[in-house]
């Protein structure tokens, strides 16, 4: 972190005035009135910065906010000095966190529709018996990650889920889960009774990755506080709530889907009959909030996905994961290399 705090800071120069804000067909973007160019000029320069590559569109602008909230010290006399003179610190992070939401809204949507459209909807046949057209279904989920997605909260909780879909990290155990047939598998396709092919179940596993931000759906916006809820975890009670929410937000989508998507964050420890399916986008919302396809793993040294598995055994409670799950997916990351 200390390294990409050093690199961000190294973006602070004098504001180039002829850099206007640009506007691209489908992405929500803040009224001009509102951001100065100054702050959209600095904030493309944070975010485009070579020491963020690797991370996802929300990964940089959650490590941006953090750095804004922590090196505020040292940030504001320089920032406040070149780019916004007069101003407190307080107003300058109300401009700063609406001009990075728009620069990461950039990158973000475009890809997101990528992948809604891209997803196999085949499994909704399988769950409903009436045709449900799959153009419309998707038309719907990105209305509804448009709407919620504008509350700094819900951005901070996709972060996982999204990385999870921008590299296929699911996929990738989904493989190796209907190979084994262990618990998991067991789990998903004779407990909760899901009679699909991998195709079929991976496009429904990643629609329940992107609905994971509708517990926001019902929350009080947060704001710009920079604080997070360390766990996700709701009551049943709640869920049943969001799961009509939902329902009203994306009214194609079966029951099955929203339910799944909903319970995803509820405990099972407390709830020993959530479907296997919210077990599992649990684990990887979480576990991908971190995720990084770039890291390099010195000999004998632990791979990332298997340290991070062996961490979450410890602390499953506080998550409410499914324990046996995460022993499976510890054994699968330790024998593939994960």
């Amino acid at each position: 972190m200390g390294m990409i705090v050093r690199g961000l800071t190294s973006c602070i120069i004098r504001p180039n005035t002829s850099i206007c804000k640009r506007k691209r067909r489908g992405i929500p973007m803040e009224r001009s009135a509102t951001i100065p160019d100054a702050a959209l000029d600095l904030m493309r320069r944070f975010f485009e910065n070579p020491m963020l590559s690797s991370f996802t569109p929300l990964q940089r602008e959650e490590r941006i906010i953090q750095l804004l909230g922590q090196q505020g010290d040292v940030l504001a006399p320089r920032l406040i000095r070149d780019y916004f003179p007069g101003s407190t610190w307080n107003q300058v992070l109300a401009l700063l966190v609406p001009a990075l939401r728009n620069v990461t809204n950039e990158a973000l949507f475009p890809r997101l529709e990528e992948i809604v459209r891209g997803l196999s909807w085949k499994f909704l046949a399988l769950l409903d018996e009436k045709p449900i057209p799959h153009a419309q279904v998707a038309d719907q989920v990105l209305a509804f990650l448009r709407k919620v997605l504008a509350r700094q909260d819900a951005r901070l909780a996709f972060t996982g889920p999204s990385t999870a879909l921008f590299h296929r990290v699911l996929d990738r155990y989904l493989e190796a889960i209907c190979a084994e047939r262990g618990y998991v598998y067991f789990e998903l396709s004779k407990v909760e009774r899901l009679s699909m092919g991998k195709e079929e179940l991976g496009g429904f596993l990643s629609t329940l990755l992107l609905l994971r931000p509708a517990l926001y759906l019902l929350t009080p916006d947060s704001g710009t506080d920079f604080r997070e809820r360390v766990s996700g975890v709701v009551r049943a009670s709640f869920a049943e709530r969001l799961s009509r929410a939902l329902a009203r937000e994306i009214p194609l989508l079966p029951a099955k889907v929203v339910e799944a998507a909903v319970l995803s964050h509820v405990s099972f420890e407390e709830n020993p009959g959530l479907p296997a399916s919210s077990r599992l986008v649990a684990v990887f919302s979480h576990r991908c909030r971190s995720y990084r396809p770039d890291i390099t793993v010195d000999r004998g040294a632990e791979s990332p996905d298997r340290s991070w598995f062996a961490a979450a055994r410890r602390t499953w409670r506080l998550y409410g994961f499914d324990l046996k799950m995460l022993d499976e997916l510890y054994r699968i990351s330790a024998e593939y290399g994960w």
